[in-house]
């Protein structure tokens, strides 16, 4: 389950996304049920909750159904892992383009 830590922040998270204010998008590498898709290919909102999965465990399933997406980043194949620091520069990268803040 989610740690203590983890959890209050991702139930702040939800509480937002219920206000209609921000838009929670994962990325992880999840395999089924949730078939995320890739990262270069998503349109983000103003107001965006990135949510990231360690490289071992991943989110948990609790979480992923809580987002409003989920993604992945796909450019460097299944067999090599991008590690979780990695891939939430890649992400806020992605954002902040979309954002015209680069």
């Amino acid at each position: 389950g989610m740690g203590a830590k983890h959890g209050v922040l991702f139930k702040t998270a939800v509480s937002l996304e219920e206000t209609g204010k921000v838009e929670i998008v994962a990325l992880d590498k999840t395999g089924k049920p949730f078939r995320e898709k890739p990262l270069e290919e998503k349109q983000f909102e103003s107001k965006t909750t990135l949510v990231f999965g360690g490289e071992s465990d991943g989110l948990t399933e609790e979480i992923l159904r809580n987002c409003d997406d989920i993604r992945e980043i796909t450019n460097y194949g299944s067999t090599r892992s991008v590690n979780v620091g990695v891939a939430s520069g890649i992400a806020m990268y992605e954002w902040a383009k979309q954002q015209g803040k680069h």
